[in-house]
């Protein structure tokens, strides 16, 4: 494919994505900080991992079962229970 017509097909996606970069580096938001609310939800993945146990804290008052299980995943490849792997999963 002919990179002309390549950029007139996708430009305005390598637009958002160079965007997305663009802010990323120049935030750099990596750090061992809870980002809004993510202290609330961390505690529901900690009681899950450590305890074995799905305990929903009364602070979010909602049901967080498929949050809980997706931080729990990145909680389980990341090997730690912080706030970084929080940050991460919200990435992807």
């Amino acid at each position: 494919m002919h990179f002309s017509i390549f950029w007139q097909k996708y430009q305005y996606q390598i637009y958002i994505l160079l965007m997305w970069i663009i802010g990323f580096f120049v935030v750099f938001p990596i750090g061992e900080f809870p980002v809004n609310d993510d202290w609330a939800y961390s505690k529901n993945v900690y009681n899950l991992v450590v305890n074995k146990q799905f305990v929903v804290d009364e602070w979010p008052a909602m049901n967080l079962i498929s949050q809980t299980m997706y931080g729990s995943l990145f909680v389980a490849v990341y090997r730690k229970i912080n706030y970084r792997s929080s940050f991460l999963s919200e990435q992807v």
